[in-house]
C-alpha cells in the first residue's frame, strides 16, 4: 500500500494511504508519494527522510504547570527565543500559527500536553535557529530557561 504525505516546508504535516478520499481535493492534491515509515512531522532533507527531533532529551526533576496561561506560556521561552520565533512567524506558516494561537485573547491556558502543542514546539525543535532540543524538553515540562550565570 502507497503512503503520501502533504510536505509544508520539507515537513510532512499530513499523511495517508488515501488522501483523495481522506481529504478535500485542494489539499489532496498537496500530496506526494512517500515512503511508507513517514509518519507526520517527519522532516525531509534532500531525498532523505527522517524521524522528528526527540524533545524528551532531558528527563526533568521537576514537573513545571502544564498548564501556563498564555504570558507563563511565554516566560518559558527565553527573549530571544521569542524573538526569533516572532521573526519567522511571516515566513513560515506553521510557527505563524503558533504565534496566533498565543495571540489570541480568548486563550486562558497553553496545555503542554495537547498533540497539537506538542507538535509545534517540535517542529519549532526541528529549526535549531528557534528552539534546541533540549530547550523544548524543558517547555514542555513547564520549566523556564535554566538561570544563567
Amino acid at each position: 500500500m502507497s503512503n503520501y504525505a502533504r510536505i509544508i516546508n520539507n515537513v510532512a504535516v499530513d499523511v495517508s494511504t488515501d488522501p483523495k478520499n481522506s481529504f478535500h481535493p485542494i489539499l489532496a492534491a498537496d500530496f506526494v508519494e512517500v515512503p511508507a515509515e513517514v509518519s507526520p512531522s517527519w522532516i525531509l532533507t534532500g531525498s532523505t527522510w527522517s524521524a522528528p527531533v526527540s524533545v524528551a532529551t532531558e528527563t526533568p526533576k521537576e514537573v513545571g504547570n502544564l498548564k501556563p496561561s498564555p504570558m507563563e506560556f511565554l516566560l518559558l521561552l527565553t527573549l530571544a527565543e521569542q524573538a526569533a520565533i516572532r521573526a519567522a512567524a511571516p515566513n513560515d506558516s506553521q510557527v505563524g500559527i503558533l504565534v496566533s494561537m498565543v495571540d489570541d485573547t480568548r486563550l486562558t491556558f497553553v496545555d503542554l500536553t495537547h498533540p497539537t502543542v506538542i507538535e509545534a514546539i517540535q517542529y519549532l525543535a526541528g529549526k535549531p535557529t528557534l528552539l534546541t532540543a533540549d530547550r523544548a524538553a524543558r517547555v514542555l515540562a513547564g520549566l523556564p530557561p535554566k538561570a544563567t550565570a
